[in-house]
């Protein structure tokens, strides 16, 4: 994604391979395989939606657990970054900026990210869509999962 395309309207991340391919086949097998075990109950057809749902909930958690150690990282770095950009009062002030609007911030510019986190922790911005809305020139992120 490049800097001139990133912003509010075109900054989630889709995985071709795993949004539009894997996670469905793997939800559409887990339908079929109860759909027919309904029809045809046996231990091996219970066994098959066992494995299909298991296979399911693997691909969504693997998904889930590296986003969350994702969301460590992007805290861990924009709280640096917040430490380093801004100074007085407010660097004594980022620990009470939380995950999900540290998360937000990390799209706004190295020039803008100080006022709009004086403004997380004025209490005028607190949802993280408000906050990706507020940014005005968006820093790319093009390392997300």
């Amino acid at each position: 994604m490049s800097e001139q395309t990133q912003n509010y309207g075109h900054h989630k991340k889709f995985v071709p391979l795993y949004h539009f391919g894997i996670l469905p086949v793997l939800l559409v097998h887990t339908i079929v395989s109860a759909w027919h075990l309904m029809g045809h109950f046996s231990l091996s057809a219970a066994f098959a939606v066992l494995v299909a749902a298991a296979l399911l909930g693997a691909a969504l958690y693997g998904r889930i657990f590296a986003l969350h150690a994702q969301d460590r990282l992007i805290r861990l770095e924009e709280r640096q970054r917040l430490a380093r950009l801004c100074s007085g009062d407010m660097a004594s002030r980022i620990e009470s900026i939380n995950e999900r609007q540290l998360i937000a911030l990390r799209f706004a510019s190295d020039s803008e990210l100080p006022g709009l986190a004086q403004q997380v922790v004025d209490g005028k911005l607190t949802d993280p869509d408000a906050i990706k809305k507020s940014i005005q020139s968006w820093r790319v992120d093009a390392f997300r999962c």
